[in-house]
């Protein structure tokens, strides 16, 4: 079968995170992309590190870039976590 485009845009959508053990963090990404025409499993590391906040509102979450997009971040907030309260950054 030949999925195409559709197959990489859909397994994109279902990142499963892996943080690398070691002084910097990176989320990794597998996912089902085409390459001449055949489905292939392909592991991607994202570029930038995780960083974990100082920030009142959002103090001890992680989060990184997702590439060159505008504003695309991936974050994580531990069970628990009392950031303090906060604005929003954007509006809505």
């Amino acid at each position: 079968m030949n999925f195409g485009c559709h197959a990489a845009i859909i397994s994109v959508l279902l990142i499963l995170p892996s943080i690398s053990v070691g002084a910097a963090r990176f989320l990794n990404a597998t996912t089902t992309a085409a390459e001449n025409g055949h489905s292939v499993v392909e592991c991607w590391q994202f570029e930038d590190p995780f960083t974990t906040s100082t920030q009142p509102g959002v103090q001890g979450t992680s989060s990184t870039r997702l590439g060159n997009l505008l504003s695309g971040t991936y974050s994580i907030v531990p069970a628990g976590t009392n950031g303090g309260a906060h604005n929003a950054p954007a509006p809505q």
